[in-house]
């Protein structure tokens, strides 16, 4: 059967280019436009730095950098954005995947080292492992001191609702919304459970429970 010869993959010149045109054609319809890197944390850094600067210098309002397999980890991520807000005055976002369980910690080094705003899904739903869990991303950034704007108190409901309409389970291990999150079962921590919790239950209309 007939064969296409194999297509050579595009030059950096000509990634940057197709970068570019794509976002001045947006920016015809919208002057508030974005622009995303996937794999950013597996690229060199010079070739992220180039494109983010060209991104920024056509019009890009906000970049958003990706842990596209969720490989990276917190002290990477932290250096990553350190050094990109260094040399781009614009709106930085983190956009996490939890391949190795560290979506949230990544997250929240991002945040830690400047990042402005993070991609997050409520149970951290989303491909293959998913990404960073909403309600632990939030609810660290409050203990932080961040306000997120987002009610706390409404975190295990909406977790409950998304639960039932995805058909996708919560683990009841699951930190922030979990069954288990507030129970207590270890002799040890029976009389003073409080010391063994890293929030009070009230922050997201819980309560705790002491088990037999």
């Amino acid at each position: 059967m007939p064969v296409s010869p194999r297509r050579k993959p595009p030059d950096r010149e000509t990634k940057i280019s197709l970068l570019l045109d794509a976002l001045v054609y947006s920016l015809r319809y919208q002057s508030d436009v974005g622009v995303g890197f996937p794999h950013s944390t597996q690229v060199e850094f010079e070739f992220l730095s180039e494109i983010s600067k060209e991104a920024v210098k056509s019009g890009a309002k906000r970049l958003t950098i990706y842990d596209t397999n969720g490989s990276s980890d917190p002290f990477a991520v932290s250096d990553l954005i350190k050094q990109l807000t260094k040399s781009l005055d614009v709106a930085l976002f983190f956009h996490g995947h939890n391949d190795l369980g560290l979506a949230t910690a990544n997250s929240l080094a991002a945040v830690y080292a400047g990042a402005d705003g993070l991609d997050v899904t409520v149970n951290g739903l989303g491909d293959r492992a998913g990404n960073c869990s909403l309600e632990q991303a939030v609810l660290a950034l409050h203990l932080k001191g961040f306000n997120t704007g987002v009610m706390l108190e409404d975190l295990r409901r909406l977790s409950e609702t998304v639960e039932k309409e995805s058909g996708v389970e919560v683990s009841k291990l699951a930190p922030v919304v979990g069954e288990y999150i507030f129970s207590h079962k270890s002799p040890s921590h029976l009389d003073n459970p409080g010391l063994f919790e890293a929030f009070d239950p009230k922050i997201v209309d819980s309560y705790r429970k002491r088990s037999e």
